[in-house]
């Protein structure tokens, strides 16, 4: 989803996951500052993608998610693997797989996220090829 500029979008029975990622360097200092618009922009970049229903014709209620993924030497540890500030669910890059649980189960039947799936697809291919 370059041109939404979301690093990653994940489908799962749960909801759509806007992911961002943002790498965190061991010499550096977690600036908290840095931190609130990280996930100021992880809140922006899920309303962009539940935003998309409408653009790419997909009548259904869609539940998006923010999620952002740090990484790198100076991620910090989060205890228990993951955690939820403002409604971003922020999780340690080696630790992921302790988020996967909470997205596993949900409404979202399989037939319903391939058609996401090529809906969103369909619609960076559309937007792509305007940009050539």
């Amino acid at each position: 989803m370059e041109r939404r500029n979301v690093d990653h979008v994940a489908l799962t029975p749960a909801a759509v996951l806007a992911v961002e990622t943002k790498f965190r360097d061991a010499g550096g200092a977690r600036l908290s500052e840095q931190h609130e618009r990280d996930l100021d922009q992880a809140l922006r970049r899920a309303r962009s993608i539940g935003s998309l229903p409408r653009s790419v014709d997909f009548n259904q209620d869609v539940p998006v998610r923010p999620v952002l993924i740090l990484w790198g030497g100076g991620a910090p540890e989060i205890e228990g693997g993951w955690r939820n500030e403002r409604g971003v669910d922020v999780v340690r890059n080696q630790d992921g797989v302790t988020l996967a649980p909470r997205y596993a189960h949900g409404d979202l039947r399989a037939e319903q996220l391939h058609e996401i799936a090529e809906k969103l697809l369909d619609y960076q291919a559309r937007r792509d090829s305007y940009s050539h």
